[in-house]
C-alpha cells in the first residue's frame, strides 16, 4: 500500500504515483492531507523564518506540501533564485521544516 497526500491528486507527481501502483499492483490511498493559511504560520515553531518562507511559496494564501516539494524541486533546478535565503542546503532544512510546520499546524484538506 502507497499512502500519498491528496494535494498531487490531479498533478504530475499524481499520475506517476497512479500508473506505478497499477503497475505492481499496489493500493493507493490518500490521506486526509493539510492545509494552512499563510498568516496562520507561526513564528516560534522551527524558525522565525517560517511565515516569510510560506508566503514565498503560497498560492492563494495557503500552502500544501505539493507547494513545498515544487519548491525543493525549483530549488534544485534554480538554487540562485534562493540565493537570498541561503545556501542550498540552509534552504532545503527550511523547507523540511516548513513541512514540520504544515503538519502540526495545519488543517485537514476539504474535499
Amino acid at each position: 500500500m502507497l499512502v500519498a497526500d491528496p494535494s498531487f491528486k490531479g498533478t504530475h507527481t499524481g499520475r506517476i504515483l497512479e500508473q506505478i501502483c497499477l503497475k505492481y499492483s499496489v493500493d493507493l490511498n490518500w490521506h486526509m492531507g493539510f492545509t494552512l493559511l499563510v498568516d496562520e504560520v507561526p513564528m516560534n515553531f522551527r524558525s522565525p523564518s517560517m511565515p516569510s518562507l510560506a508566503k514565498r511559496i503560497a498560492q492563494s494564501d495557503f500552502i500544501d506540501v505539493n507547494m513545498i516539494g515544487s519548491a525543493a524541486m525549483d530549488l534544485k533546478r534554480n538554487p540562485s533564485n534562493w540565493s537570498d535565503r541561503g545556501t542550498y542546503k540552509e534552504v532545503l532544512q527550511e523547507l523540511k521544516l516548513l513541512w514540520h510546520v504544515l503538519v502540526r499546524y495545519g488543517k485537514p484538506m476539504e474535499k
